[in-house]
């Protein structure tokens, strides 16, 4: 009995660990951004979707999602159907910012790239329920590819 309990103390301090180096690295991204002349606002508002938040100088929306190396050398992250249609209807500004575990691998990834995704999939005839974007480490280098749940 006190082997799982042992356990799952180690994990929820393990996760603890994580959750504050990913603040960590979404605080320097943001310190980054305010040093480009930006004036950048956290929006609470938003907290139903995955992610945090941002605007840029009141409005160029941004979100930083974040994920960590899986044990494939892969990330992989979600573009929900629900947020873009909410971030396209109320910010035809919007960039979502995918953070590859350190400030040496981060993603832009534009609305415009999301429409045309989203499109695409509408035009083949599928239902979708997300977008995930899977970026592998290959050969010393970040691959970024796209697929879908159908």
């Amino acid at each position: 009995m006190r082997g799982k309990f042992y356990f799952r103390l180690m994990q929820k301090e393990n996760q603890d660990k994580r959750n504050i180096e990913q603040q960590r690295v979404k605080e320097n991204i943001v310190q980054r951004v305010e040093k480009l002349g930006f004036v950048v606002t956290h929006t609470p508002q938003l907290a139903h979707f995955e992610g945090d938040f941002y605007l840029l100088n009141n409005e160029i929306l941004i979100a930083l999602d974040y994920a960590h190396l899986s044990y494939r050398r892969d990330f992989t992250f979600t573009f929900d159907k629900n947020r873009f249609e909410y971030c396209f209807e109320h910010h035809r500004h919007f960039f979502q910012l995918l953070i590859c575990e350190s400030l040496e691998r981060v993603f832009i990834v534009p609305l415009s790239l999301v429409m045309e995704i989203f499109s695409d999939i509408i035009s083949a005839g599928n239902n979708f329920k997300n977008v995930q974007t899977n970026a592998q480490i290959a050969q010393r280098r970040v691959v970024l590819s796209l697929f879908w749940a159908i």
